[in-house]
């Protein structure tokens, strides 16, 4: 069954038959059996190790395990040194503990020894038996536990490798894909880490640590060389009875050993054992990946340089459309920085840098002027820009998140790190960098506010102001899809931030003659040659039509009766209106208007709607028999494709939705655009007396 066909299954009947498996006690055989895929860890997998399984059960035994694994959530009082799979911030919290302890190990001059322990194949190894004896020993109800014991003893899988394989039995790990797998595997870690010996360990603050856990990344540590031995050997023998090992060659260790005559650490050699085997020692100039953060001796490095702009080169060289790249560059490639730089000692300079490097990028993608306003990168789609997060404001406004996130958890140690003064020191040049002419942006609604303010104030972005009031009509920018090809989307964007090659935009700080080379005796802007200039008349009428056509389908297709410029005549002439609908009593009038920029679309709404709603005449034509009085509206748009919220208003009252909205703007634009080429394909000129 597909996730899709589980989900037309009735509540009721799902409800029905996942309490009969709870009630029998036991899975059906037919859900017992998973398919194993295996997905590779390097680019070039050859050998077993390079792959990690994943055994997907059939849907529905995943639903009853993932509401199982909630239940069971509350029920188990894990041990609170393991922060995977818990409703909190664990990585962060991980993260910062390990900062706060090199920190406060130089600062105060502490000896700290640690070490770094990876599991073999942890998920894959531990056997069946230390499974249920952990769940056991977790107090879980005898039911559940017989009900686990059937399922290891039912469980098959199929490996898919190509053809699926026969059945295999798994004698021994828990199913990685299933949503029980995680507090399984947690339980039996939590046995090691209530077992390890409290008296040993460094003290931070009020808190004595002697490990941190995450899933199977597992870190020792200690005040002397004794007390780390001890713990790694009370570690292997504990895990070498569930089935499992430690990887020495995995594994690392560090020794930071104060000389308090010189006022200085230094990074001891001597290696550790495990098992017989030492384990690789850690020197001054090494570093390592914990919980995706770069670490060396002093503390944590600053992962970022070096790695962005390679990144983005593949981007730009991917084939891909424009609207493809800025979707990947806003919800993939820049969000692998976040967590990283977060917890990373960044500086002004450095995020400036890199926020000049992805709008470098962006440039060349939309192929901008290089004086397009910042202000049109950063701030949010509805409000006219492109919605690109800056990392100037991304990094330290998250930086400051956490940090506060960290001091409500429930985790001593947590508490105790978030007072070092190390990372206070870092949360204060964080607060800094988020301090602008005197403001703080602690909010993301203060960072967009920020960046639109910007954007609104250039000459260029002016006229998106009030786009937000109608932010559906700007989707098309971020929505990536293939509404628009490549070249419509490069130039759409350009159009909406007056980027459009006319006389008086490429001749900004020069001095050279900007009249209309249709000899219009009016200077070549952007507002003259797609609302006024002779040359470009037909064009105009067509952008005009194109949004009267959708509009009169749009109506049809919700059975209005459509009538399409009437002749009305009146006391005050022959009046036009681009469109009368009419639906039992229900009657309206709608004439399609695009604005330029020099007249506030409100105003240019309003006066539409007066010139027919004052005129009785017109009013009595579209009432004709019917009892309801007339509505008076206007379609009024921008040739950038901003709307009048009132105008948006009044035709979402007549049917027309959100999504109509957004391509009714690209047809503005696209008319638009094909007016400016008209522009500059024709030769003709005007001719004046």
């Amino acid at each position: 069954m597909t996730a899709r066909e589980l989900r037309s299954v009735p509540f009721s009947h799902l409800a029905l038959l996942t309490n009969l498996i709870l009630v029998i006690g036991e899975v059906p055989r037919i859900l017992a059996v998973s398919r194993t895929t295996f997905i590779p860890k390097v680019p070039e997998a050859t050998k077993p190790e390079d792959f990690r399984p994943i055994a997907v059960a059939p849907n529905l035994l995943r639903l009853l395990h993932k509401i199982l694994a909630k239940r069971l959530q509350g029920c188990v009082d894990l041990d609170v040194r393991q922060r995977a799979f818990v409703p909190a911030d664990g990585c962060g919290e991980n993260v910062a503990i390990l900062q706060a302890l090199l920190s406060e190990s130089r600062r105060t001059l502490s000896t700290l020894h640690m070490a770094q322990m990876d599991l073999r194949k942890a998920f894959d190894s531990v056997s069946v038996d230390a499974v249920l004896a952990a769940a056991s020993s977790a107090g879980l109800p005898k039911k559940f536990l017989h009900y686990l014991e059937v399922l290891y003893q039912q469980s098959k899988t199929l490996v898919q490798s190509g053809d699926l394989s026969e059945e295999i039995r798994a004698a021994r790990g828990v199913k990685q894909g299933d949503p029980l797998s995680p507090l399984l595997f947690n339980l039996v870690v939590d046995g090691l880490l209530r077992e390890l010996p409290a008296i040993i360990g460094f003290r931070l603050g009020e808190t004595m640590i002697n490990a941190m856990a995450f899933a199977d990344d597992l870190t020792l540590v200690a005040s002397t060389r004794g007390g780390l031995q001890e713990l790694l050997n009370q570690s292997e023998a504990y895990f070498k009875a569930r089935g499992l090992s430690f990887n020495p060659e995995k594994s690392s260790t560090l020794s930071l050993v104060p000389s308090k005559r010189q006022k200085k650490t230094k990074v001891e050699q001597q290696p550790f054992q495990i098992a017989g085997s030492d384990i690789p020692t850690l020197d001054c100039v090494a570093s390592w990946k914990y919980l995706g953060v770069l670490f060396n001796t002093r503390g944590r490095k600053v992962p970022l340089t070096g790695e962005l702009i390679p990144l983005l080169e593949r981007l730009s060289t991917a084939p891909l459309k424009p609207q493809q790249r800025l979707v990947l560059l806003k919800h993939y490639l820049l969000p692998r920085f976040y967590h990283r730089g977060t917890f990373s000692h960044v500086t002004a300079k450095l995020l400036r840098r890199l926020d000049t490097c992805v709008r470098l990028r962006i440039r060349g993608w939309l192929r901008l002027p290089h004086d397009t306003p910042v202000g049109y990168f950063h701030a949010p789609v509805e409000s006219g820009g492109l919605g690109i997060p800056a990392l100037r404001h991304m990094l330290p406004r998250l930086k400051i998140q956490r940090m506060a996130m960290l001091r409500m958890s429930d985790v001593p140690a947590c508490g105790d790190a978030v007072k070092c003064p190390a990372l206070k020191l870092e949360e204060q040049k964080a607060m800094n960098l988020l301090t602008m002419n005197g403001r703080v942006l602690t909010t993301a609604k203060d960072v967009k506010d920020h960046w639109a303010e910007l954007l609104h104030n250039s000459v260029d972005g002016a006229h998106m102001r009030t786009c937000k009031e109608v932010p559906e009509s700007q989707q098309w920018v971020s929505d990536g899809t293939r509404l628009l090809s490549g070249r419509d989307f490069v130039d759409c964007a350009k159009l909406r931030i007056n980027a459009i090659p006319t006389l008086a935009r490429t001749s900004r700080g020069r001095n050279q003659d900007i009249s209309c080379r249709a000899g219009c005796r009016q200077n070549e802007t952007l507002g003259h040659v797609l609302q006024q200039c002779e040359r470009t008349h037909g064009e105009r009428i067509k952008r005009h039509n194109g949004i009267v056509d959708y509009l009169c389908k749009k109506f049809k297709v919700d059975k209005w009766s459509v009538e399409r410029e009437p002749c009305i005549n009146t006391k005050e002439g022959t009046r036009f209106p681009d469109i009368v609908i009419r639906k039992g009593d229900r009657t309206a009038i709608v004439d399609v208007q695009v604005v330029g920029t020099s007249t506030p679309l409100e105003t240019a709404h309003r006066r539409k709607q007066n010139y027919y709603a004052r005129n009785d005449e017109v009013v009595a034509y579209a009432k004709a028999d019917r009892s309801g009085t007339p509505i008076v509206t206007s379609c009024t748009v921008s040739y950038r494709g901003v709307w009048s919220t009132s105008s948006r208003a009044d035709l979402h009252g007549l049917g027309v939705t959100k999504s109509d909205t957004k391509l009714m703007s690209v047809r503005a634009l696209q008319g638009s655009l094909a007016i400016f080429g008209v522009f500059r394909r024709s030769t003709s000129r005007t001719k004046r007396a």
